[in-house]
């Protein structure tokens, strides 16, 4: 943290809807080392123009959405890294959008191994085609085409690759959104998607056992690997990031065997290996290409 530096704060309690007119003073700085800054060289006893260029932007999936302007992981084209199309359920009246590999109609199956990605030049073009649009109707189908509503934040010096400047947040996409929606999957609360005949749902009986076994553990567990955990099945409100990871990765495999049919807890045990090797302090070029078979197959599996 002795790195950072904090460059605003946006006060809440709402987000703002134009992320780039909180950012404007940054991105003056921004354009201003592009430039380059008049810095004196004590080594050579020369001026010489200091530059400096913003790579990366890094931010929860909201905030990302704000970032890159576009319509975000509700939207029928959602995603900011590639071009896959959702899809809803048309005989439901929830008309929340997701993203399965194949579609339930058949029509349509995603080669995981090649997605359409998106090219920093989409947001370009969508942009021009939304200016050059003549009425608001136009305006929005197009953004609901493309998934894109206008040029970014943070555009004006141009070093940022939107397509591969924006690292996806791994906190919030894995640790406060799948395993959420995974133990809530087991427990049979999933937005009113599951019901008590789902072979994947574990008895109230042995979730409450499953409750006070992570309580007791935790009591022996170093506070300098976890922080305290209380009993996630009578209340989740305390469980941040830090304690659905570790929960997950270290003490869900126990918890769950035998409790968790097995092909589910197989799976379950898959991603623990996933979220194990991408939290790993190094990682060599091998492990990547083994880790995106690994992903990809479960991925698979979870759609069956």
């Amino acid at each position: 943290m002795g790195r950072l530096i904090c460059v605003g704060v946006i006060p809440g309690p709402k987000g703002p809807k134009r992320l780039d007119t909180f950012v404007s003073p940054f991105e003056d700085e921004c354009v201003s080392l592009a430039y380059g800054i008049k810095t004196f060289d004590c080594t050579t006893r020369d001026y010489f123009p200091l530059r400096g260029y913003q790579l990366f932007f890094l931010a929860d999936i909201v905030a990302m959405e704000k970032g890159l302007n576009i319509k975000g992981h509700n939207a029928k084209c959602p995603c900011r890294s590639c071009r896959i199309r959702a899809v809803n359920d048309p005989n439901s009246k929830n008309k929340t959008y997701y993203v399965p590999l194949f579609h339930p109609s058949g029509q349509t199956a995603w080669d995981p191994k090649n997605l359409p990605l998106r090219s920093h030049g989409d947001w370009c073009r969508a942009t021009r085609a939304i200016e050059n649009a003549s009425t608001k109707k136009d305006k929005e189908a197009i953004a609901q085409k493309t998934g894109i509503k206008g040029m970014p934040a943070f555009s004006r010096v141009g070093s940022l690759n939107y397509a591969r400047g924006m690292p996806w947040d791994f906190m919030h996409l894995l640790f406060e959104n799948v395993v959420k929606n995974l133990f809530n999957m087991w427990m049979g609360s999933f937005k009113n998607l599951t019901s008590e005949n789902e072979d994947f749902i574990i008895p109230a009986d042995i979730w409450k056992k499953i409750g006070k076994e992570t309580v007791n553990a935790v009591k022996y567990i170093p506070s300098q690997f976890v922080r305290s955990v209380k009993n996630l099945v009578d209340d989740q409100t305390t469980m941040n990031a830090e304690a659905w990871s570790f929960w997950f990765m270290y003490m869900a495999p126990i918890l769950l065997k035998n409790r968790l049919v097995e092909k589910y807890y197989r799976h379950a045990c898959d991603l623990v290996t996933i979220m194990k090797m991408c939290t790993q302090f190094s990682i060599t070029r091998e492990e990547v290409d083994e880790l995106e078979e690994h992903i990809i197959q479960w991925v698979q599996r979870y759609e069956k």
